[in-house]
């Protein structure tokens, strides 16, 4: 058997040479493990091992890598291999990075560089042996489904030779046997009733009534054995054919290898298939009977009785286990309920922070502003305030959405609050470079370049009120600017708030000059990001940029209602990918 490949990928010859010789070292004997130095080497090497039979327990891959990135790489792995594990391995990868391994190539792990030789081994083996408890999990599903079939296959057979026939060729089947017998007590004399041989890709060869030397090994066997169900010949397996507590006779099975498998669980498959051996041996005998003697009605009756009281008996049992599933349904239905009760609590207080919508017309009377969370509470929010001289206005998206990213949506808007409205700082730049250096301080953040994730992205306007002039600063969110039939993206700083970077990119201020019918839009990534079309893919900046455009003619409710059946249009069954906002406004 063909051991399962651990794959490791990296442009770097020295750390594929490291992984190579730590994962033999620790795995070698139940892995193989083989290299490649591109993603685009890795893929063709995939294809080639699938050609070959081999299965891909676990894929290893660097980040930064020419060509292909190590998440694109492990994205166009996971369409191949669904259920391989994914472990991410770099020392450079960003936030988006690894969500888009987590997201799209359901990554198992991300291990930063360098690693600690015995972190990543334990890693390695935790992946690997989850493939491997993947793998023996579809492999016995597989085994009961058949065991299933089988039994309802022989339960309709009442027929004593076709019953024999389809009997043993079940074992087979079921088992992976090489041979199995059945033995029948005749008014207590053995007899080797059927012998079943398998035939690699062909019909058994089932013979019936066996006489000879072979059949004398076979019933001393049986006799020699008395509750144990392996035999004292490790190649085979026994179990008796119970009726009424009495046997009846004996099934066996023989193998010339081992079966893992079958060694496992092979008490569990015998006693089954013998039970069920049983039942039909008996439902073909109770037939013939009934074809040659009609005076045993009355037995027959009898033995429905059992049967049905045997029903009976288990529906009662059903009955029992249906009522603890329902018991177990009410608790987790109460516990669902108390978490839905404290999130729509926690959402009353969000919505109590957040300015009313319709209050950004009090600003700019041609505006429009939709929210749409993902979740009950969001991780996108939007403040303004309206000051002597000027207004500001800004929108952002936190980390994560519901929970997580609600917390930092309050945290985010009492930040804005203190630095503009008590320490009055009302520049653009200014205020997202206060507000990154109040959020590191509150969060405490100690880590370190490589590992920050809490934050935001955030775009702020401040809008002149007697000059109309606009002063713009972004963290990782544009703004976009429409002067017909003109549009222009003004991009903001490639970092996000409370990220930490070795050189951090300095936050810059654009200033605009605004004539009547200007537009302006700010937005979280949620428009763009949302999953639909006819190929459920992205709706993209492109797309919007366009529909923006073609729209910026008509007044901002208007504009806002079209989006917003754009984006129903766009998505229509599928679930909304993030949290959505986007907020308009046009000079007058």
């Amino acid at each position: 058997m063909k051991k399962p490949v651990i794959l490791c990928v990296d442009d770097e010859k020295i750390v594929l040479d490291g992984l190579w010789d730590q994962i033999n070292s620790r795995l070698g004997t139940e892995f193989s493990c083989e290299i490649a130095e591109s993603g685009e080497e890795g893929l063709c090497l995939i294809q080639d091992l699938r050609k070959e039979g081999y299965d891909i327990a676990v894929v290893i891959s660097d980040h930064m890598m020419p060509s292909m990135r190590g998440d694109e790489f492990l994205i166009e792995v996971h369409k191949l291999l669904p259920q391989t594990l994914k472990i991410l391995l770099t020392g450079q990868a960003n936030f988006n990075s690894v969500l888009n391994c987590i997201n799209q190539a359901n990554l198992y792990r991300y291990v930063a560089k360098p690693w600690e030789e015995n972190d990543l081994l334990l890693t390695v083996t935790e992946a690997a042996r989850s493939y491997q408890q993947y793998l023996q999990l579809l492999e016995y599903n597989q085994l009961l489904r058949n065991l299933n079939k089988a039994t309802q296959e022989l339960s309709e057979e009442i027929q004593l030779p076709a019953l024999r026939h389809k009997l043993m060729q079940t074992v087979l089947i079921t088992t992976g046997a090489q041979k199995s017998y059945l033995v029948l007590d005749k008014k207590g004399e053995l007899i080797v009733d059927t012998v079943a041989i398998a035939q690699p890709g062909g019909t058994p060869i089932i013979t019936h009534q066996l006489i000879g030397a072979q059949t004398e090994t076979i019933i001393n066997l049986v006799k020699s054995i008395h509750q144990n169900y392996r035999a004292e010949n490790e190649k085979i397996v026994y179990s008796p054919i119970q009726k009424n507590g009495k046997s009846i006779g004996y099934l066996l099975i023989e193998n010339s290898e081992e079966n893992s498998l079958l060694h496992k669980n092979y008490k569990e498959i015998i006693e089954m298939l013998a039970s069920q051996a049983a039942i039909s041996l008996e439902n073909s005998q109770l037939y013939a009977q009934i074809q040659q003697r009609n005076q045993e009605l009355q037995e027959e009756k009898r033995k429905v009785e059992e049967i049905n009281q045997l029903l009976a008996q288990k529906s009662e049992e059903l009955a029992q286990e249906k009522e603890k599933v329902i018991a177990i349904n009410t608790i987790l239905e109460l516990r669902n309920k108390d978490i839905t009760d404290s999130i729509h609590y926690a959402k009353r207080i969000q919505d109590s922070i957040l300015q009313e919508p319709s209050a950004l017309q009090l600003l700019f009377p041609d505006s429009f502003l939709f929210f749409l969370p993902k979740d009950i509470i969001s991780g996108d929010f939007y403040w303004w305030v309206d000051l002597v001289d000027c207004y500001i206005v800004a929108i952002a998206d936190c980390t994560g959405h519901g929970v997580p990213g609600a917390f930092m949506s309050l945290l985010g808007i009492n930040l804005l609050n203190k630095i503009i409205r008590e320490y009055g700082i009302t520049e653009p730049s200014a205020i997202l470079e206060s507000l990154n250096i109040q959020l590191q301080h509150t969060l405490n953040n100690k880590s370190t370049f490589e590992e920050s994730l809490d934050g935001m992205d955030i775009a702020v306007c401040r809008l002149e009120k007697q000059t109309n002039i606009l002063h713009f600063a972004g963290a990782h969110r544009p703004l976009i600017f429409i002067r017909n039939p003109k549009i222009e993206v003004i991009e903001g700083a490639k970092r996000s708030i409370g990220e930490i970077q070795k050189d951090p990119v300095p936050f810059s201020t654009t200033t605009l000059a605004l004539q009547p019918g200007d537009c302006c839009y700010l937005f979280s990534d949620g428009y763009v990001d949302q999953f639909g079309g006819t190929k459920i893919k992205k709706f993209s900046f492109r797309r919007l940029k366009e529909l923006l455009l073609e729209i910026s003619i008509y007044p901002m409710q208007e504009q806002k209602a079209i989006l917003l059946q754009e984006l129903e249009n766009w998505k229509e069954e599928v679930e909304q990918t993030d949290d959505i906002l986007m907020l308009g406004f046009k000079i007058q």
